[in-house]
């Protein structure tokens, strides 16, 4: 495999090169992961030698952080002057990255908003022209609808009444609907079926768009659709909105250390927010928790990587899709094995109640007429500190062998197609995604082999009725 640019070097040359970076591990390296680990020298090689590489395709120029910061500060003030209130402020953090920061000390559960629902950009205040273009168009997809409303405002500059948010956001995407079909390919193993739903709903917000009194360009439409992904909250009746000044809070990985998303009441016409469980410090940014996603996921529908993030893949495992009540009531909620990097940990990358859950669920569907010893024995607290002497072997083996096949999916010709096309586009977007990917899976892989140790170190049985 080489790269387009003249002079990179095929993959692999050396071990040292398929041991680059976050790759070094003390499990032995699939195939994929050493061939993603020579992409990732290959794609960073050519990086560093084109700084072209990393310019934005568009025509507009890329907003600087000072002017964005410029703009943010203008929209509070707007919406300040509509009857807005806000416990936090816009701030510039390490020179280049704009966010918000508590404006007073804050103290748990304090009040950091009041915005009228005026304000927000929902099927309630689309422009007519949009909503007669949505309406002729049978429009059904809520985010398809709310993009078009944000192209349209858009393209009404200094007269839309959104006009002081839209200043506040990038002039380019970085996330999945901007990405070249070289990219793509990785998008469609890591989340099956993303590209027919992208399809589906640029389609439905296409044929609106028709129907417009002045149809778009489709490079707008690209860029509302990009900006939808990344900043639209999602409400209980599975519609989306865009609201302005909470969508200025940057994500943090750790859910603990972040602020509880806003809350919008139709009934008071109000949108709200209030501060965590911990108090905060004038100055102190504050983070919305967008999910617990892993990198991947993250460059896929953010366009960003967290550094420091310990979230890796979800890992589809049967017996948590059908959970008992007992273990629902007990706060088992995850449908997967979601793999995380615990630190100081040798062990299962799972945390604690996912771990437990996912065994005793297990154990329950290997054994459907014992669920009521398996629920004796949760109840006993025997799931809680040390699962050695209570989960049977076969269980390990299952749990391990689904982290396999999820493994398993990225060394298919498929997927490796994919990896060479990712590497061969080599820009700054392959090598963040590559190095992603080379996280996701090596974190699969320290499941498979802990799950399998764990299982040849247990002489437990299914018959749990004997450990009474």
């Amino acid at each position: 495999m080489t790269a387009t640019k003249k002079g990179a070097k095929s993959c692999c040359t050396s071990k040292r090169e398929a041991n680059h970076g976050l790759l070094q591990s003390n499990l032995l390296m699939s195939p994929v992961v050493a061939l993603i680990a020579c992409a990732v020298v290959v794609v960073g090689a050519v990086v560093a030698r084109s700084p072209s590489n990393q310019k934005p395709n568009s025509k507009l120029p890329p907003v600087s952080s000072t002017a964005l910061m410029g703009g943010t500060e203008l929209l509070f003030q707007h919406l300040t002057s509509r009857r807005a209130f806000f416990n936090f402020k816009p701030a510039l953090f390490d020179g280049e990255l704009v966010g918000v920061a508590a404006a007073t000390k804050l103290e748990p559960q304090q009040l950091l908003m009041v915005l009228p629902m005026d304000e927000v950009m929902h099927h309630g205040t689309f422009d007519t022209a949009v909503l007669k273009a949505l309406k002729s168009a049978r429009s059904r997809i809520s985010r398809a609808q709310l993009a078009l409303s944000l192209a349209y405002e858009r393209s009404q500059g200094s007269s839309s009444r959104f006009y002081h948010f839209i200043n506040t956001l990038p002039t380019h995407v970085n996330n999945y609907v901007a990405w070249p079909a070289a990219l793509l390919g990785i998008m469609d193993l890591a989340i099956p079926g993303a590209r027919a739903n992208l399809a589906l709903e640029l389609r439905e917000m296409s044929e609106a768009n028709k129907h417009l009194p002045q149809p778009l360009p489709e490079r707008d439409l690209l860029w509302a659709f990009g900006v939808v992904q990344t900043r639209a909250f999602a409400r209980k009746n599975d519609t989306e909105i865009l609201i302005p000044a909470a969508s200025s809070f940057n994500h943090h990985s750790d859910k603990a250390k972040a602020t509880p998303m806003p809350h919008c009441s139709q009934e008071q016409g109000k949108c709200f927010m209030r501060a965590g469980k911990w108090s905060v410090n004038p100055g102190e940014q504050m983070f919305l928790h967008y999910r617990s996603w892993s990198n991947l996921q993250l460059l896929i529908r953010y366009g960003f990587a967290a550094p420091g993030n310990e979230w890796g893949p979800e890992v589809e495992f049967a017996p948590l899709a059908n959970l008992p009540a007992w273990l629902r009531a007990a706060g088992c909620h995850k449908k997967t094995l979601h793999l995380r990097e615990i630190p100081l940990s040798k062990g299962v990358p799972l945390e604690n109640l996912n771990f437990q859950c996912a065994a005793a669920a297990a154990m329950v569907d290997q054994s459907d007429s014992r669920s009521s010893e398996v629920e004796h024995l949760w109840k006993s607290g025997a799931f809680v500190d040390n699962m050695k002497g209570v989960v049977p072997s076969s269980v390990y083996r299952e749990m391990s062998m689904a982290c396999r096949d999820e493994a398993g999916r990225w060394s298919g010709p498929e997927a490796i197609q994919a990896i060479h096309g990712a590497a061969q586009y080599a820009k700054t977007p392959a090598k963040d995604v590559l190095n992603a990917l080379s996280h996701d899976l090596q974190l699969l892989h320290q499941c498979e082999a802990a799950l399998r140790r764990l299982a040849e170190e247990t002489n437990v049985s299914l018959s749990v009725s004997q450990i009474y």
